[in-house]
């Protein structure tokens, strides 16, 4: 079975590095394609659908960001899972302190090349503390392009979320800064997981994926 992979946002499929799929299941990267101007994330989906292969029965990883356009995805086809990482599917589960930069827009005062950098508060709120964690998203974040990263944030600040279309199957971190667990209904929970923790706490998750993913 086909597993596949939305990174976060700015990230791409070496954020997944550590994470290692029960047999017989085939791990697929979803890449990133750069949006057209004003692009909804609707449309955005149905060209980015190109890379699912329906022919046979699938699943869905979403990673923070991720998980916004794995959730859209399930719209247009139905995955054997939806298993969303340190994301969130309804804009309720935000903070008060991002839900207000998008209603006030102020993330569209930044520049696109200070969104797509790394930075203290950006390692702060990803708990990142390590040298070799700081180096692959400083890596990652250098070869993102500005204007996916700034419509990207743009998408998520005001997605307001999705029904209940397909089940969803939540792994969070006790220690998420950028989505606190009290905000979501956890199925699973990561102890002393950060939202960097897909890399950070990869050995925890995928034996929780050995739970989750369904026969294939």
């Amino acid at each position: 079975m086909n597993v596949y992979f939305f990174s976060g946002l700015g990230a791409d499929q070496r954020v997944f590095q550590k994470i290692n799929l029960p047999e017989n299941f085939h791990p697929v990267f979803i890449k990133w394609i750069e949006p057209i101007a004003n692009e909804a994330l609707t449309d955005y989906c149905k060209r980015l659908s190109a890379q699912i292969d329906t022919t046979a029965k699938f699943s869905f990883i979403g990673l923070s960001f991720g998980g916004i356009v794995a959730s859209e995805m399930s719209r247009i086809y139905a995955p054997e899972k939806l298993i969303l990482i340190s994301s969130f599917n309804s804009s309720s589960q935000l903070p008060l302190l991002f839900r207000a930069v998008g209603k006030l827009r102020l993330h569209s005062l930044m520049p696109s090349s200070f969104l797509a950098k790394a930075n203290t508060i950006l390692f702060w709120f990803f708990s990142i503390s390590m040298h070799e964690e700081k180096k692959v998203v400083r890596v990652i974040l250098n070869e993102t392009s500005p204007a996916f990263m700034k419509w990207a944030i743009h998408t998520l600040l005001k997605w307001r979320g999705i029904s209940a279309i397909a089940e969803i199957i939540r792994i969070h971190g006790d220690w998420d800064r950028v989505i606190p667990l009290k905000r979501v209904k956890a199925n699973f929970v990561v102890e002393g997981g950060g939202h960097f923790m897909v890399y950070q706490k990869a050995e925890e998750i995928n034996e929780m994926l050995k739970f989750i993913l369904p026969n294939p």
